[in-house]
């Protein structure tokens, strides 16, 4: 009997570790067509994380498919948190944070196999049925942006558009799929409000410069703001920006702000031009 309870009340313990555990949060934000300032799309990732790795950009040539360029965690895996291909495809990611990180088990190296087989927010969205999460992806193209919730077994829910704004946190927001927010998550909900407060309210159409400023807002604090700067040393904080401006014509530009735990803050202005030519120097 003593056995059964001790057995039942360690895995009480355990169910409870995994709906405590970090919550690793990003915030992105989205604007199309007549939303933007001169057209084309505008999509801004702000990373936040534990503040116990480091971060590079870094540019990937595999043997086959569409080479592409973005923001990895420094180390053997390399593990992309989002970028842009040679094509002018953007894919970002999120973490279903409202979901227990132990049934966070999504398809591995989405944003690495979206970027190397799709030129197109269309091409991207044709191959969701091949993945599945716990996952959120924000995706553009110099006419489209698409935000999407990737559930469990093969569901998801995707909302595209060619004029206007998107945005996304880090809970389930259709109804189709808001059922797989298992824990409240109260930073997600006020991330969201007011980064759509601020798009929302904003001078249009919108530029790139206001979406770089909108990504340093601290509005609600050291662990909720848009750009979070963590209540305690261990707490999670805003690592990286990448915004990227995807013209109708032309180069897209993007603007990456690293902010690695000891060292001072980078910020880098390039044109996806020269990344892809190797006058970036990457």
């Amino acid at each position: 009997m003593r056995r059964r309870l001790f057995g039942s009340l360690i895995a009480v313990l355990l169910a409870l570790i995994a709906f405590v555990q970090p919550a690793y949060a990003c915030t992105e934000w989205m604007a199309a067509g007549t939303a933007v300032d001169g057209g084309g799309t505008l999509i801004l990732k702000n990373r936040d994380e534990k503040p116990d790795h480091r971060q590079e950009l870094k540019l990937f040539s595999p043997a086959a498919g569409y080479r592409y360029f973005g923001l990895a965690i420094q180390g053997a895996n390399k593990t992309l948190k989002g970028g842009i291909n040679e094509h002018g495809l953007v894919v970002f990611n999120q973490a279903a944070s409202t979901v227990p990180k132990a049934q966070r088990k999504a398809t591995p190296l989405i944003v690495d196999k979206l970027l190397n087989k799709c030129r197109t927010v269309d091409e991207a969205l044709a191959m969701l049925p091949q993945f599945s999460g716990p996952l959120f992806l924000n995706i553009a193209d110099k006419r489209k942006i698409a935000s999407v919730e990737l559930g469990v077994n093969g569901t998801y829910a995707v909302t595209v558009k060619e004029n206007g704004l998107l945005y996304h946190t880090n809970h389930y927001v259709t109804e189709a799929l808001r059922d797989m927010n298992k824990r409240d998550y109260p930073s997600s909900s006020i991330r969201y409000e007011r980064i759509g407060d601020l798009l929302q309210s904003a001078p249009a159409p919108l530029t790139l410069q206001q979406f770089i400023d909108f990504s340093q807002d601290q509005h609600d604090g050291p662990d909720n703001s848009l750009w979070r700067t963590g209540s305690a040393p261990d707490k999670v904080r805003s690592l990286a920006t990448f915004a990227v401006q995807i013209p109708t014509d032309g180069s897209p530009v993007l603007y990456v702000l690293l902010a690695n735990p000891g060292e001072d803050q980078r910020a880098y202005w390039l044109a996806a031009e020269d990344v892809f030519s190797g006058a970036a120097g990457f």
